[in-house]
């Protein structure tokens, strides 16, 4: 299989179906421009075994800036428990990014039906790299071993 590029728009994510209720879903504007993301590397840690991905990143300090917990599978996460906020962001089987949580509050849960893998990050950390909806990442994000993703 052939590395999808990044490129902006619903349509660029495969098995893109609409809303949930079947009709296409509108775009909304960017309220204000963002920031121009760095696009620097993450070091993946991965939680695979159903405890580790239940626990996430409970009970240990905020991930330093350039780190993400992979949960693989996960459609949803939780901060219960937790001290402090996080960074989500649901990745679907093929590498697209379909939802973004910038700081998930401690106390709350986050999910997508569709994805496949999430990452966990501290919070504001995904726009500092430049995970954005409808980007696509490498397929060798998701081998078992610790990868650098740009």
């Amino acid at each position: 299989m052939s590395p999808r590029p990044a490129s902006v728009g619903a349509a660029a994510c495969p098995g893109y179906v609409g809303s949930a209720a079947g009709k296409p879903a509108t775009q909304t504007p960017t309220p204000t421009p963002t920031p121009t993301p760095t696009h620097s590397p993450l070091t993946l840690h991965r939680a695979e075994r159903w405890f580790d991905r239940l626990r996430g990143l409970l009970g240990s300090p905020p991930p330093a800036p350039g780190h993400a917990l992979l949960i693989t599978p996960c459609t949803s996460v939780h901060t219960a428990f937790m001290r402090y906020p996080i960074g989500v962001v649901f990745v679907d089987r093929h590498g697209c990014i379909l939802k973004v949580v910038e700081a998930l509050p401690p106390w709350r849960a986050a999910a997508c039906w569709r994805a496949r893998h999430t990452l966990e990050l501290a919070a504001g950390e995904a726009r500092r790299v430049g995970l954005v909806p409808d980007a696509v990442l490498s397929p060798s994000l998701f081998h078992p071993q610790p990868e650098s993703i740009s």
